[in-house]
Formats: C-alpha cells, sequence, structure tokens
C-alpha cells in the first residue's frame, strides 16, 4: 500500500449484472494507484451472487484496513446506494467510481 499526502476515499456501487472480471479489474487498478485512497467503500447494491461475492472478499482480505463493504437486502440502484455509501465516507474528500471503470496508475 502507497501512502498518501491526503487522504481520500473511493465509493463504489456494484450490483448482480456487474461481470466479475470488470469489477476485478476495476479494483485492482484502484489499488495499483500512485495516490492510493486510504478507504474504499463498496456499497453492495443487492445481492451479488458468488463470484462477484468472491472478488470483493479477495480485494478486501488484501486490504483489511481500506475495505468497507455496506450490504443491502434489496437492489436499489446506483443513485440510492450512492447515497447510503457517502453516509459511510469519513474522509473529506471522495471520488465516485463505477464497478467496471478502470483507474490509470497515475
Amino acid at each position: 500500500m502507497k501512502n498518501s499526502v491526503t487522504d481520500y476515499s473511493v465509493l463504489m456501487t456494484v450490483y448482480k449484472k456487474e461481470k466479475p472480471e470488470n469489477l476485478d479489474k476495476s479494483l485492482s487498478s484502484l489499488e495499483n494507484q500512485s495516490f492510493f485512497p486510504n478507504e474504499i467503500i463498496i456499497v453492495e447494491d443487492g445481492q451479488l451472487g458468488n463470484m462477484l461475492d468472491n472478488i470483493i472478499e479477495q480485494h478486501k482480505t488484501q486490504y483489511k484496513d481500506v475495505y468497507k463493504i455496506v450490504s443491502l437486502k434489496e437492489n436499489h440502484g446506483r443513485g440510492y446506494a450512492s447515497k447510503i455509501g457517502v453516509k459511510y465516507i469519513s474522509n473529506n474528500w471522495f471520488a465516485r467510481m463505477d464497478s467496471d471503470d478502470i483507474s490509470y496508475s497515475n
């Protein structure tokens, strides 16, 4: 994990129709940032299924002090899930990222 000058969070929502390989690539790109977030909040927008759950668990295990997982029982959509996720942010600055976005390393 790299240290950042200014702490910031990343908020991501995920729902069951996301492709597991997209989520894995997205999280990996986020973890390889030159300006690493000290907090990643993932809102599980309803039940995801085993493959997506496993990918989140793998990344969370690798960076256990960085990830916060918020699980919603039902899918409510990205807007509502983001609104819930914002409540879990502990930094002054945050970025919003979709579960299929790829971040450049720098």
